[in-house]
């Protein structure tokens, strides 16, 4: 079903941002590294923080 797939999708957005925000809180990596990374815009991932 459809609303099967987008939650799937959500849930990998959801595990990146909860793995990448640790990483930056820990300062092992930077935010402009991250959006090379994962494609998110930095004041997405800013906005996470």
């Amino acid at each position: 079903p459809e609303g099967k797939r987008v939650s799937s999708c959500k849930n990998k957005y959801d595990q990146k941002r909860s793995y990448y925000k640790n990483k930056i809180k820990n300062d092992e990596i930077t935010i402009a590294e991250v959006s090379k990374r994962t494609g998110i815009y930095e004041k997405d991932i800013k906005s996470w923080l």
